[in-house]
């Protein structure tokens, strides 16, 4: 009989020796399918999760891998734009490697794994950008601004890594309002120097994070970290400020940071200091020679 723990052939399919249902085989020893319309087996909901085909958006779920999304919380699929979705929606709060799905699970760009910046500034922070070569020469200036004069797909960031483009292809930019640009010794994952430029209208046609920079143009106010200072900022020409990313174009070459294009007495990499020439790596004592990295968040 039915029930009894013993597998009849050519009668029963399997024989667990109870009357549960929602296991691997039914009470009425019928093994679990991905189409009885049950949950059952090591389904998260019905007919999906585990070895079934992922389950939509608001199903059950153990973990991201049962999700189309990629992403489950509090027991349920859900669909994180970017990392500030991970960390509200309550997928994750630490920092790592999380999948986000730009367009939403009902949109044609599949889901995607990026790194998220979880304790900087409240978190949520998508990185792009991150590279720690020692710069001693125009020649490896030169590399480091060809760099950030690429744009290249959306992928994981890490803070060790060497981004020879900035990530952000592919990101929705309109979603995204804030810019975070950080210098930080290698051997610290979370930086301390930084300054973050915020825009209402999103991010989309901002260049270092949406394309190249021309020159001379004003980005906007950065709020610059640990200072306290507000400035405009100005990408660079090659005769006057800072000829990749930030910089202040006031005066002496003041700068927040930037490459010095003009090679100034002390060469080719800027601290931040709002005074003074442009100086290499080492020039303050958080940006130790040959020991830092530089980065591109976005939120």
């Amino acid at each position: 009989m039915c029930g009894d723990g013993v597998v009849q052939l050519g009668v029963e399919a399997c024989d667990d020796g109870n009357a549960v249902d929602d296991d691997q085989c039914s009470s009425t020893c019928v093994r679990a399918t991905c189409g009885d319309g049950i949950r059952n087996g090591d389904e998260s909901g019905v007919d999906c999760g585990g070895k079934c085909s992922a389950c939509a958006l608001g199903e059950a779920c153990d973990d991201g891998l049962d999700c189309v999304t990629g992403s489950c919380a509090a027991g349920l699929c859900v669909s994180a734009r970017h990392c500030a979705d991970v960390l509200e929606l309550g997928v994750g709060d630490s920092d790592g490697v999380y999948v986000i799905d730009g367009d939403g699970p009902e949109g044609p760009q599949p889901p995607l794994e990026v790194y998220c910046e979880m304790s900087l500034e409240g978190g949520g922070w998508t990185a792009i950008y991150n590279r720690g070569d020692a710069v001693a020469s125009f020649a490896e200036a030169a590399a480091f601004e060809a760099s950030l004069a690429t744009l290249a797909d959306a992928e994981v960031v890490y803070p060790w890594s060497e981004s020879q483009a900035v990530h952000s292809g592919g990101l929705d930019l309109s979603l995204y309002h804030e810019a975070l640009f950080a210098w930080e010794p290698v051997d610290t994952l979370d930086p301390t120097r930084y300054a973050i430029l915020g825009r209402d209208e999103g991010l989309a046609g901002l260049c270092v994070v949406d394309g190249p920079c021309p020159g001379a143009t004003s980005l906007g106010v950065v709020d610059v970290f640990p200072s306290g200072d507000v400035v405009e900022v100005f990408t660079g020409d090659p005769q006057h400020w800072p000829q990749v990313g930030l910089g202040l174009g006031v005066g002496d070459q003041t700068i927040v940071w930037g490459y010095d294009r003009d090679g100034s007495a002390t060469s080719n990499w800027a601290n931040w200091y709002l005074e003074g020439p442009a100086g290499v790596a080492g020039n303050t004592p958080e940006i130790a020679a040959a020991s830092w990295r530089y980065a591109i968040y976005i939120r």
